[in-house]
Order: structure tokens, then C-alpha cells, then sequence
């Protein structure tokens, strides 16, 4: 994704594009990256996987 879209935001515009969105992204798929980013975060802490 990076190499191609240099961002998340911009891959995320590309497949998910709304003008009034938070970001030019539906509010529908922002949230859902986020919930998952929380969720893999929550996770990894509890299993005690580092980077």
C-alpha cells in the first residue's frame, strides 16, 4: 500500500472516497480502521508481542 499510495489516507480515499467525509474517507470505513487498529493494539499488549 505504501509503495503504491504513499499513505494510508491516500488508499483509503482511493477505495472509500466521500467529499464530506472526515478526510475525504467515508465515516463508515475511517471507523472501522480505527477499531481495528485499537483492537490489534489491545491484543498485542495482552499476548505481550512486541515489534
Amino acid at each position: 500500500i505504501l509503495l503504491e499510495h504513499r499513505s494510508i489516507v491516500s488508499y483509503l480515499q482511493k477505495f472509500h472516497p466521500d467529499e464530506d467525509g472526515p478526510f475525504g474517507i467515508t465515516a463508515t470505513c475511517l471507523e472501522t480502521f480505527i477499531k481495528s487498529c485499537a483492537g490489534y493494539s489491545v491484543i498485542t499488549y495482552i499476548l505481550g508481542i512486541g515489534d
